[in-house]
Order: structure tokens, then C-alpha cells, then sequence
């Protein structure tokens, strides 16, 4: 996962393997389900561009796969 700009949280800059001191390299089932509603979050939040929306549509469709 790749954040960047002024947009990025502390909590987010506190997981950065290069930014932070200790480097720190997490594992941990608590940890993973925290930062995947995090992600989550971050996408329902975002604006959705057409070129997004059009992709999106498309994904939806192909993973119904064809009509019978």
C-alpha cells in the first residue's frame, strides 16, 4: 500500500516502515483488521471519479458473468 501527500494520517505515518525510527515491520491479526477498516474507510470516503465509476460498472459485470 502506497500513501503520500499531506493527506496521510498520523496513524498511518506511525506504520511507515521508512519514516519511523524503529522501522517496525507489523504482525498481528488485531493490527491487520484495524488497518483493513482503515483502508475501508478511506475508499467509501474518497471521491469516485467516472473513469472509476465506468471500471467499476464493468468489474460488477464481468463478475456476474453472462445471462443465460
Amino acid at each position: 500500500m502506497l500513501n503520500a501527500g499531506k493527506t496521510v494520517d498520523k496513524a498511518m505515518q506511525f506504520m511507515c516502515i521508512h519514516n519511523n525510527p524503529g522501522h517496525p515491520i507489523n504482525i498481528s491479526e488485531g493490527l491487520t483488521g484495524h488497518f483493513e477498516q482503515l483502508m475501508v474507510e478511506t475508499v467509501q470516503k474518497s471521491r469516485k471519479t467516472q473513469a472509476y465509476l465506468k471500471a467499476r460498472a464493468k468489474a460488477d459485470q464481468e463478475r456476474k458473468g453472462p445471462r443465460s
